[in-house]
């Protein structure tokens, strides 16, 4: 046995050893996942509240990418911060009709739910700092003097009018589902 052959055996051990416990700790947080995914089948109330609040949802969608296009048109405006703000606004309203469906079938998945709930919520959270940068853009415009068009800061008070009555609605919709899987947790304790 030569000194690199020693040497590649050692190696292997250690890496599997490594290999063995990252295994290990996954197998712990899946269990440990599936155990805290207790996410409950919606009343029928609280599913036709959700379609309410989609429909509501869709209805404003076309006008606010509509505003994003104007605004983005119009001045120095982060494209990424636009396409992020859309890509939310695209995902959330999917995810929202595939739970929809879902509650409303036979084949209800308590993982899948937790899962689409948590989208929902990252969703929500990068709408709103869609929001909040679009409300930096405003103050700034408004503190120059030179550059503060009125078209323009009307374009940006439309815009975050608009960005704010849709993360209401998503807002609406997590507290509709927070709300029914508190009150499920509560009876089964």
């Amino acid at each position: 046995m030569n000194i690199y052959t020693c040497k590649f055996q050692n190696h292997r051990s250690a890496s599997l050893r490594s290999v063995s416990v990252a295994l290990l700790l996954l197998i712990f947080s899946l269990a440990s996942t599936v155990q805290a995914a207790e996410f409950q089948q919606l009343v029928d109330t609280d599913v036709e509240q959700l379609q309410a609040k989609l429909d509501e949802m869709k209805a404003l969608a076309p006008q606010l990418r509509v505003q994003l296009r104007k605004v983005r048109s119009r001045v120095e405006f982060d494209v990424r911060q636009i396409h992020a703000i859309e890509r939310s606004i695209s995902h959330s309203e999917r995810d929202l009709e595939r739970l929809i469906i879902m509650h409303r079938g036979d084949r209800f998945n308590e993982m899948r739910a937790h899962f689409l709930a948590d989208s929902l919520r990252r969703k929500s959270r990068n709408l709103h700092a869609g929001e909040n940068y679009v409300m930096a853009l405003i103050e700034r415009e408004q503190e120059d003097p030179e550059t503060a068009k009125s078209e323009l800061l009307e374009d940006y008070s439309e815009l975050q009018l608009q960005l704010g009555s849709y993360n209401q609605l998503m807002d609406e919709c997590l507290v509709i589902l927070s709300v029914q899987n508190i009150q499920n947790e509560n009876e089964v304790e």
